[in-house]
């Protein structure tokens, strides 16, 4: 089997080694081996410093409009 291919049922176990995430469009591979998510990969392409966790988006929690802002 290619080392390079990941099957469906290895990407569904990934976590990203940086801010745990398990869902991602794209899995990268830092350096040293390990899983990175799209968002991490990108950043430490960009930046040469991993991603800081706070900067990662939470799916979970909905975005409310802003106060005087009515949905139409």
């Amino acid at each position: 089997m290619d080392n390079n291919y990941l099957d469906a049922s290895h990407r569904k176990r990934l976590v990203c080694s940086n801010c745990n995430g398990t869902n991602t469009t794209l899995w990268r591979r830092k350096a040293e081996g390990d899983p990175v998510c799209n968002a991490c990969g990108l950043y430490f392409k960009l930046h040469h410093v991993t991603r800081p966790i706070p900067m990662k988006k939470n799916k979970k929690h909905a975005v409310l409009p802003a106060p005087g802002i009515s949905k139409l």
